[in-house]
């Protein structure tokens, strides 16, 4: 697994295009918002996608994660990405098609 993505990713939807999904690291100067989806890949257990629930507090959407060098999934989902871009600063998703 590449240092880049070893970290915790906080979704950055205002740069959303289409289908993929921005994500930048942890501290990164993002606009306030009422809450935002993280991915946390600084270890395999216990990490993985949480998001804001109803009362705006985040809840664990799926728990763990593998990366095949180039997939990001999630057990017990059929939720499989596709890395577009991957640097220090930017995490690009796209959802893979069967």
């Amino acid at each position: 697994m590449s240092d880049e993505l070893s970290r915790l990713w906080v979704h950055s939807f205002e740069e959303d295009v289409r289908n993929e999904k921005v994500y930048r690291p942890e501290g990164f100067a993002l606009p306030l918002a009422r809450g935002r989806e993280t991915l946390d890949l600084r270890r395999r257990r216990g990490a993985g996608m949480m998001a804001p629930g109803p009362d705006d507090r985040p809840q664990a959407l799926y728990s763990g994660w593998k990366f095949d060098g180039r997939r990001l999934s999630f057990p017990g989902s059929d939720d499989v990405y596709d890395i577009v871009e991957l640097t220090e600063n930017k995490l690009v998703l796209k959802k893979a098609t069967p």
